[in-house]
């Protein structure tokens, strides 16, 4: 694709479009209609050869926003339409003093390791940027030449927008209707609703545990006298927080939470009291039935990394195998006794080859696939998302959760794969390139 510069002029009302785009794209007209991100304008426009080679003169009154001389744009020109870009907003906070954090900064230093690929205008706002009237949004661009790394300004609504916070419904609705179905990530979800999406679903019912939300005890009886083992998790908890397990042993229960406190409750009374005393999360929880998978007395389960890439499509980045520590309920990060690639926690797992582990990994991914379109159809649109997986005995695979917002990466850190890692910090912005139309 074209790629080209622009200079502000002082002395111009047109646009200055060089002979060489002017015979390129066999422009014939007197006037254009300009695009930069969801902005547009009808101007007049002149022929030069007094402008550097693939660089295009802009009146300095033209845009009421900053649209930056540094950058490298690529342009596309159709049906007397000619569109700079890409434009990318990246939204990762609610106030605008968060915005450019230290962390943050970290963060998107390592996303934007191939902006020579993107090129365009890239910037984070906040909500708090965002002008709904005027259809501008403050923020920070990221300018990859020179000692500062983010520069403020205020810049059209983009043409894609990368979601990292939970949105509130109304501005999800607000900012759609400026820049049409390219927000993505856009809508947070639990874990009860990725299961009711699912149990209403004649194939991917089968690909997660039973579930019941818990509203009383007798929630919590009905799943218990149904499967020996039950997980209690937090609706909208993180990083295993708050996670119990419940397993039935002859005439009692006994629960141990993530924390690693045990209880053993021999009465309904007993029972009915220790959920009440334990259950406090205001956002509620959910029953999940118990996958026994256990590699030498060690909890396992598994991470797939989903994306989606320049050709919009649902690709597996990577697999990691995650084995706890003896007794714990869960595989967050400081929980693990060992992390592998996928591939050799199967082999472990199972005590199967590598073409066998391979049959397993594609067999998994082609249900997760499947689930990502689900969620897509029916709850929102997505683009990058981190799928917790365990398999059973008979190496069936059950989606835990999918986590939709953040998600960490220092398994990937640990098993030093650092190529994986890239793709995974990179392959968002792809995906907005390709939703931007360029």
């Amino acid at each position: 694709m074209q790629k080209i510069k622009i200079v502000y002029i002082d002395t111009e009302n047109s646009v200055l479009i060089p002979d060489e785009l002017i015979n390129l794209y066999q422009i014939n007209s007197a006037f254009l209609t300009i695009k930069v991100g969801c902005w547009s304008a009808e101007v007049p426009i002149t022929s030069t050869n007094q402008l550097e080679q693939a660089t295009i003169g802009i009146p300095k009154n033209l845009f009421p926003f900053d649209l930056p001389e540094t950058l490298t744009y690529e342009i596309q020109f159709s049906n007397s339409i000619l569109k700079l870009g890409p434009v990318i907003g990246i939204l990762n906070s609610t106030e605008s003093n968060n915005t450019l954090g230290k962390s943050k900064r970290k963060v998107l230093r390592t996303r934007l390791k191939s902006y020579d690929k993107i090129s365009g205008l890239v910037y984070v706002f906040s909500l708090e940027d965002l002008d709904f009237e005027k259809q501008i949004i403050s923020g920070y661009y990221y300018q990859p030449l020179g000692d500062e790394e983010w520069i403020k300004g205020s810049f059209p609504f983009p043409d894609a927008i990368y979601n990292r916070i939970r949105l509130p419904h109304n501005f999800r609705k607000d900012i759609i209707q400026i820049t049409g179905p390219t927000l993505f990530n856009s809508t947070h979800f639990d874990k009860y609703k990725l299961w009711k999406v699912c149990s209403s679903n004649a194939t991917a019912v089968s690909y997660v545990p039973d579930s019941v939300s818990y509203t009383e005890p007798n929630d919590f009886f009905f799943m218990i006298n149904k499967y020996p083992t039950i997980y209690i998790k937090p609706i909208r908890g993180m990083q295993g927080k708050g996670i119990i397990v419940a397993k039935k042993e002859n005439n009692h229960v006994t629960f141990q939470g993530s924390n690693g406190d045990r209880a053993i409750c021999y009465s309904i009374e007993e029972i009915a009291y220790y959920l009440g005393q334990n259950l406090t999360n205001k956002f509620g929880y959910i029953l999940q039935q118990g996958i026994h998978s256990m590699y030498k007395d060690k909890k396992v389960d598994f991470r797939f990394y989903f994306q989606k890439n320049f050709e919009k499509e649902w690709i597996c980045q990577g697999v990691v195998g995650r084995i706890a520590n003896k007794d714990s309920v869960v595989t967050n990060f400081k929980h693990l006794s060992m992390l592998l690639t996928g591939k050799e926690a199967i082999r472990r797992l199972f005590n199967v080859n590598k073409k066998q582990a391979d049959k397993i990994i594609e067999s998994t991914i082609e249900k997760c696939r499947a689930v990502c379109e689900l969620i897509d159809q029916e709850i929102g649109h997505y683009g990058d998302l981190a799928i917790d997986v365990i398999l059973d005995k008979e190496k069936k695979p059950y989606i835990l959760e999918i986590n939709n917002r953040i998600y960490g990466t220092k398994s990937l850190k640990r098993l030093g794969k650092s190529k994986m890692f890239n793709r995974i910090r990179t392959t968002p912005l792809a995906y907005a390139k390709a939703l931007a139309g360029f």
